[in-house]
């Protein structure tokens, strides 16, 4: 009995890799992972995909939700909580935007918070609320612009989950954030040379990331479809 215990505690830590596995072996197989033919071939569609031995791993663990937790990072007006927001719906997971948990704590919007208590006091509570709010399966997580330089969430989120930068360049985010007054680090200060500046600081970190995803020119349903790919890779 305590030998079949072990066996199905070693099964269900690795079932994503079981899954897998499975639908190798039986990749010819007729399967429904969705209630009905029609909506399975609309999931894929949603996504540019085909029904293949491929693609059926993540379209199967979207649906079931086993999904280990995606973490994206990149600058403001990368589309991290666009992109996420879209991804988590797709897939029936819970989004969550860490920018938003810390404005809705604190009754008062992350200009404020900068305005009032300083960028060190902001810094403190992004690294709070990441650490209250993580679990290790079934999140889509936006992070700050800048909640990836912090060494321990960093490393945390680097051991816990899968990290995606959206790199976008510094032309595109200027032209998204132009008419943007809610990016304290950039107000009165929005110009190319300023997110060049920031975009510099923060590369070598932001490139630490289990994978980067380039975002220019592409629109959000081939951003979540490159996403997930990532998400089956790790």
């Amino acid at each position: 009995a305590k030998t079949l215990i072990t066996a199905l505690a070693v099964l269900y830590r690795h079932r994503r890799y079981c899954i897998f596995a499975f639908f190798s072996f039986f990749g010819s197989v007729s399967f429904s992972f969705t209630r009905n033919k029609r909506e399975r071939n609309e999931q894929a569609e949603s996504f540019n995909l085909s029904i293949t031995t491929d693609n059926i791993y993540y379209v199967f663990l979207c649906y079931y939700n086993l999904m280990k937790t995606i973490v994206l990072t990149g600058m403001s007006g990368s589309g991290k909580s666009t992109v996420g927001k879209f991804l988590a719906e797709k897939c029936k997971l819970k989004f969550i935007d860490i920018d938003e948990q810390i404005a809705l704590h604190e009754k008062k919007s992350i200009n404020e918070i900068f305005s009032e208590n300083g960028e060190n006091f902001f810094r403190a509570l992004e690294v709070q609320t990441i650490k209250n709010i993580f679990e290790p399966e079934n999140i889509v997580i936006s992070l700050g612009g800048g909640a990836f330089e912090n060494d321990r969430t960093r490393n945390f989120l680097l051991n816990n989950s899968i990290v995606i930068y959206l790199q976008t360049s510094p032309e595109t985010i200027f032209n998204r954030l132009k008419n943007s007054t809610d990016r304290p680090l950039l107000n009165n200060n929005m110009n190319l040379s300023a997110i060049k500046k920031l975009l510099d600081l923060r590369k070598n970190n932001y490139e630490l990331a289990h994978f980067t995803v380039i975002t220019d020119n592409k629109n959000i349903e081939d951003l979540a479809g490159e996403i997930l790919k990532c998400a089956n890779l790790k």
